[in-house]
């Protein structure tokens, strides 16, 4: 029971969302990895209303416009190395967007 509440209390009195399963192929490993991750489609309300909100704001924004912004953020210019096809990782995302 303390395993289980120690997992979730994160959530406090909102919904916990859904766990699934997906399947990657890890290209370092030249294996299928199995993790699990929060089904996209249990987003809280909150959630929906911040995506539909951001989508809101940039959907009249053109391809080049969109990729101007990005390509001044930190993230970015901290991935990019110039004929190298960089990943970006999320942690940088969320640590540059929970930042701001």
């Amino acid at each position: 029971m303390l395993e289980a509440y120690q997992e979730f209390k994160v959530y406090g009195s909102a919904m916990i969302p859904r766990i699934i399963t997906v399947t990657e192929f890890d290209r370092e490993t030249m294996k299928f990895i199995r993790r699990p991750v929060v089904d996209p489609i249990a987003y809280v309300e909150q959630d929906a209303t911040l995506l539909q909100g951001t989508v809101d704001y940039f959907k009249d924004f053109s391809g080049v416009q969109l990729v101007n912004i990005t390509h001044k953020q930190k993230p970015w210019l901290d991935a990019y190395q110039s004929g190298i096809n960089s990943v970006i990782e999320n942690h940088a995302i969320y640590d540059y967007f929970r930042a701001g």
